[in-house]
């Protein structure tokens, strides 16, 4: 096999399996200094521009941006009750943004930290 071809092959079947899966996002905030997680799981859809991971209660999807495919991974089973029986995890930062960045270059994602606000 070329070298490569086996990284290849992974994305090629990893993005075959997404969907119709469910992810378990991870949203963890260090912006105070104390470590605060969210959670919030929904469903995986392919579309023309790539995944949307879907919610049940009727929020806007959230595009999965292709450089997160690679991070996603399957939850263990010790977890699986944690993360709600969710079958994948994606854990992303998040925090308030700093003074010198243009909130226009960041993405937006509809959700709000802690949810509900």
């Amino acid at each position: 096999m070329p070298e490569g071809a086996g990284v290849f092959l992974w994305l090629a079947m990893t993005v075959m399996d997404l969907d119709g899966k469910t992810l378990a996002l991870i949203l963890c905030d260090e912006s105070d200094g104390d470590i605060e997680a969210y959670r919030r799981v929904g469903t995986l859809h392919r579309g023309a521009e790539g995944y949307a991971l879907h919610w049940d209660d009727g929020t806007a999807p959230l595009d999965v941006q292709a450089e997160w495919l690679e991070r996603i991974k399957p939850v263990a089973d010790a977890v699986k009750d944690i993360l709600l029986d969710a079958d994948l995890v994606l854990s992303l930062s998040v925090g308030a943004i700093p003074d010198d960045v243009d909130p226009s270059e960041l993405l937006p994602t509809g959700l709000r930290i802690p949810p509900g606000d």
